[in-house]
């Protein structure tokens, strides 16, 4: 797609130069009153977990998406501008963000930008929008729930972050661990509250050392895989409608950042789903990716796998009870 080059670039920017642009950025958030959770690499990077990263992924109050804006387009890196990434995402607006859309923008030139900017409101997975110890940053335990998708590279730091939780005295981290052993010391060791033990049945299975524990582990994993890749599925098709619409306007990357978002909006208004998993259902999504998960592990339980929700405000249901559908 011919306005999609500057996603499809990589970023050459010095990892010193992205440091200081990005946390600049977080502290003009707060600076103008925007309680805004930094998350993804930069996190990791904060937790001790990861030396840099080259996107930046940060979570916004929906009442601030306008004035986000506004930020943006008076800020720039090397005396470049901020754009929107016209090939993915939707309109840093209420409406969309409210859906679950991300809106993804750069500094830079199209063909080559310096850096990237990602904002949310709706987190997937993630059940509370919280901090740690460094008010700019998303919880650890946030930070992991987002890592649990369809990229085997993001076990790895989940995992590590849930980790960190336990020996900090958190033991909701034990959502989050992955390696059996670390598990099962865990579960001998301490009495799991009932809450959590609904979140994530497994954890039944590896306190009565059953035979079986490990491979339920790696259906877990594969479960958490293919509902990602469902969820984002959702969120592609749906976008699909509104990038044909975006073809048709080959001047609009060149536009500045408030000019974009005024036709994008314009458009979306016309092309854009507000909120696809509402209208697929999210639990139609589970209950699809359990199906999958059946025909790669064969004779699971299914009420053993994980009780997800699709964004913060639900509550994980009782083990073997559907949880509440999300609504706005």
């Amino acid at each position: 797609m011919r306005l999609a080059k500057a996603k499809d670039e990589p970023i050459e920017t010095r990892w010193p130069t992205l440091k200081a642009f990005y946390e600049g950025l977080e502290r003009t958030l707060h600076e103008r009153g925007i309680s805004s959770l930094t998350t993804g690499g930069n996190a990791c990077i904060v937790y001790g977990l990861a030396q840099m990263t080259k996107d930046c992924d940060i979570i916004i109050p929906v009442e601030k998406a306008e004035e986000v804006l506004q930020i943006l387009a008076k800020t720039t890196l090397r005396g470049n501008r901020c754009h929107f990434t016209l090939k993915y995402g939707g309109p840093l607006h209420s409406r969309w963000l409210n859906g679950g859309w991300s809106s993804h923008t750069f500094f830079g030139p199209l063909n080559k930008p310096l850096a990237r900017v990602d904002f949310f409101v709706k987190p997937p997975r993630v059940t509370a929008l919280r901090h740690d110890e460094n008010p700019h940053y998303l919880s650890r335990d946030g930070v992991a729930r987002m890592k649990k998708t369809r990229r085997a590279k993001d076990w790895a730091f989940a995992n590590l972050l849930g980790t960190q939780m336990v020996k900090r005295g958190d033991i909701a981290g034990i959502l989050h661990i992955t390696d059996p052993k670390v598990l099962a010391d865990l579960t001998n060791e301490t009495e799991v509250p009932v809450a959590l033990l609904a979140e994530r049945p497994l954890l039944k299975l590896v306190q009565d050392h059953h035979p079986d524990a490990e491979r339920y582990l790696k259906a877990e994993i594969e479960f958490w895989t293919q509902l990602d890749d469902l969820r984002l599925t959702t969120y592609e098709t749906a976008w699909v409608p509104y990038g044909k619409e975006l073809e048709k306007n080959p001047k609009l990357a060149e536009r500045s950042v408030l000019d974009q978002h005024k036709r994008l909006v314009e458009i979306a208004d016309q092309r854009l789903d507000p909120n696809p998993l509402q209208t697929v259902g999210f639990q139609n999504l589970i209950a699809q990716a359990k199906e999958k998960t059946a025909k790669i592990f064969h004779d699971i339980d299914l009420t053993l796998l994980p009780t997800p929700v699709a964004f913060f405000g639900q509550k994980p249901a009782a083990a073997g009870q559907p949880s509440r559908e999300f609504e706005l």
